[in-house]
Order: C-alpha cells, then structure tokens, then sequence
C-alpha cells in the first residue's frame, strides 16, 4: 500500500508538473504571441517610419498637393474654359479677337499731361498679284473718261468762283497807296526794328503774332493761283489722251512675295499724334482724331526721324508692294471688301467743293484689322514712283530715284477709281503738300 501510495503520489506529481508545464507552455507561446503586439503596440517607435509610410498621407500630401493639382489644374480650367467663352458667342470670334490683341504693337506718345496711343497691326508674310490685270485697265479707262468730264464741269465752276473772289482783292490792291504795295516781309522787319528801339522785348511777340497770318494769306493766295492754274490745266484737254496719261502711270499685275512680316499702322497718323512729335499740325481741318493732311512726303520723313529719336523704333513709310499687300489683306477683287464699293464703305467721290476727312476708323477695317485703306486721305508710300518689273519679284523695294514718290488709297475728293487697291496717285512730288494727303507707319517686326 505504501509503495502504491508512493507511485500515486509520483504520479500526481508527475501530473502536476506535467500540467504545470503545458500551462507554462501554453503560457508561453501567448507570452510570445503577446510580446509582439507589445512590440507593436511600442511600435509606433518601430513603424514610426511606418507611420511616415502610413503618414505616406502626408508624403501623399505632396500627392494631395498633386492631388491639388486641381488648382494647378486650374489653368487648365481655364484654358479649358475657352470653349466656354467660345461655345456661348461662337468662339472662332473670341480667339480671332484674343489672338489679333496678340498681334497689336502699341506705341504710348506724350503731349502736355495727355497719353496718346498710336497701334500698329501685326500683317503677316505671303504672296499676291499686285497692280491691275488688263481688263481691270480697259474697264478703268472707260471710268476715268466719265469721272474726268464731270471733273472738267466741276473745274470750270470752281474756276468762276475763285475769280469772281479775286476780282474785288485785285480792285482793291490797285487802289492801295505804292507803300503798301512793298513786301510784307520788309515791312515786318521795320516793324520789328522800330518796337525793339521804342519799347523793347516786351513787344516783339506781337510783333511776331503778325507773321503767321500775313504768311497763310500769302500761302492761301499762292495755293488758289496754283489751283486756277491747275484747273485751266485740265479744262478743255483731250480727255482721251488724259485717260491714257492716267491708265500709263498705273501698272501691269505681277507676283509679289513678301517674306517677312511687318506692322502696320492701324489707322492713319492723326492730327494729335502728328503734333504731339512735331509740335504742330499742319492740316486745314482740325481735330485730335482726324487724319493729318497737308503734309508732303519729305515731312513725313521728319515726322519719322523726330518719332525714333524719342522711341528708337525703327519706324517707316511703308513700302508700296507693302501698302498693296496691307490694303488687299488676302483679297484678290478691286477693294479689300468685293468688286464693287459703296459711300458706306469708304470717304471717297466729293469733289474740291464738297467732301472732307472723317475721323479715322469711321469704316469697317478689312481682313488685316486696318482701317480706311479705301479713300478718306491718300497716303504718303516709300518708294520713288517707276514702272513695275515683267515678273514675279520677291520683297521688292521699287525704283532707285525718281521724280515723283508713290500715294496710294485715294481719298474724300477722288472718284471710285482711284480707291482701288492698286492705283497709283498722280501729281506725288515728294515736296508738296496736299489738303487730301495723310500718311500711316510701318515698322519691321
């Protein structure tokens, strides 16, 4: 019984130990299966950069920042948004008006505390027939006989006029005392040299106030003596051998390749744009946004040197196959706008009694964005006048010397005919001045 009693308790012990052991073995593997959930649970430590991989939120940041990219994107949306604009108006309008804004050299001038503006209009390169094809020649003789008898009948009138005026003046002048008879200019001096001794310079701007209007109505005289002049010129001539004259001085159509683009005044040059580089304006009708006229082509050239000495800008007449190009504006008809013309097209058809200039822009601008390429004023070109080549020429510069220098556009008192895209302007000697004779820059882009 003691030895049974003794295996017994060997046994339970054994149990025990036994038991106790597969406690501590279960035990142990919890203990191991806990300590790495300690370790994780400490692992904020260890995945830390787990954490800066899980915090990948915030490198992920950066891809909210990309992820942002909306607001980079928003650009997008904005050039996305264009379609918008356009798909509300018909946007081929929109990007031609956004684009040509693009195209538009603007040049900031100063007189007194005023800004004027003065745009020019980028014209792009290319190719086109210049001057008149044969039959457009045939057709404008027959007009220019018809437009040349109706200028005779206006002649003569306006010749009667201006003598019935003179008559009295000339009455008058013969009755004056021989004294008053001496030049004008001898008389100011002696004005001039009596005031200076008797009151000194305190005086003399009155004296010199004097000179300006005894010099316009010794100009203004000269100017209707040259007009009688000029209209017993032309009354009574063969108006068939006066049509030919004109139809000679025009030219064949050739090909003409302008390999560069170039700007384009957009307008005229006016009257405050003229004087606020010269200092004073020249035309007969006054207005800030009217065209200067009474400017010869040797001044505009003094305009131009005066204008890039402030800017240095390079600045020019334009070149006649340039002025061709510009006013055509890819067009191959009569005028920029069809075959035909109307007076809601252009300021053209008065005669030297009635028509004057308008304010530049009145008219619709042609395909290039230029406006009054037709009529309004003639305008000054760069070239000397000469006959055009027998072919195709690329970026041509016209004759080497001349007498006569290119106008071109016609203007408020021409006929229809010669608002034509290629005529070519008579009576263009580059030192007179003209009351229908404008001009508008061009510049190398």
């Amino acid at each position: 019984m003691k030895r049974i009693l003794g295996i017994a308790m060997m046994l339970g012990l054994v149990g025990a130990l036994t038991l106790i052991a597969g406690c501590s073995k279960e035990k142990a593997p919890q203990a191991k299966e806990e300590t790495p959930m300690e370790k994780v649970g400490s692992a904020p430590k260890e995945e830390t950069p787990t954490e800066k991989v899980g915090s990948t939120p915030k490198e992920e940041a950066p891809t909210e920042k990309v992820g942002s990219t909306p607001k980079k994107e928003t650009p997008t949306e904005k050039v996305g948004a264009t379609p918008k604009k356009t798909d509300k108006v018909g946007e081929p309008a929109a990007q031609d008006v956004a684009d040509f804004s693009d195209n538009i050299f603007t040049i900031t001038l100063k007189r007194g505390l005023k800004k004027i503006e003065l745009e020019m209009v980028l014209v792009p390169a290319g190719k086109f027939k210049m001057g008149f094809t044969k039959k457009e020649l045939e057709d404008m003789k027959v007009a220019k006989l018809e437009s040349l008898k109706r200028q005779d009948m206006q002649f003569q009138e306006r010749l009667k006029e201006l003598q019935k005026k003179e008559e009295p003046k000339k009455e008058e002048r013969r009755k004056e005392e021989p004294k008053k008879e001496e030049k004008k200019e001898d008389k100011v001096e002696e004005k001039v040299e009596e005031k200076k001794e008797s009151r000194g310079k305190k005086v003399l701007p009155d004296v010199y106030k004097e000179l300006p209007k005894e010099y316009r109505e010794k100009e203004e005289e000269k100017r209707k003596e040259e007009l009688i002049q000029l209209f017993k010129t032309f009354i009574g001539k063969n108006k068939l051998d006066m049509a030919d004259w004109y139809i000679r001085y025009q030219g064949e159509q050739h090909e003409v390749t302008l390999t560069k683009p170039f700007y384009m005044g957009k307008y005229e040059v006016t009257q405050e744009q003229y004087e606020a580089v010269m200092g004073n304006n020249p035309s007969i009708k006054k207005g800030d946004k009217l065209p200067v006229t009474n400017v010869s082509w040797n001044d505009c050239q003094d305009f131009i040197k005066k204008l890039n000495a402030k800017t240095n800008g390079n600045y020019r007449l334009p070149s006649e196959s340039e002025w061709e190009y510009a006013c055509r504006a890819g067009k191959s008809t009569a005028y920029s706008f069809g075959d035909n013309i109307t007076l809601k097209d252009a300021n053209y058809g008065g005669t030297f009694q009635i028509g004057e200039p308008v304010v530049v822009g009145s008219y619709n601008a042609n395909n290039f964005g230029l406006y009054d390429m037709h009529g309004n004023v003639c305008e000054w070109c760069e070239d000397w006048h000469g006959d055009y080549p027998a072919g195709a020429v690329i970026d041509p510069t016209g004759a080497t010397t001349g007498k006569l220098r290119v106008g071109r556009g016609g203007s408020f008192i021409t006929p229809a005919e010669d608002v034509h895209s290629s005529y070519r302007q008579l009576f263009t000697n580059p030192g007179y001045t003209f009351s229908n004779y404008g001009f508008r820059l061009a510049k190398d882009k």
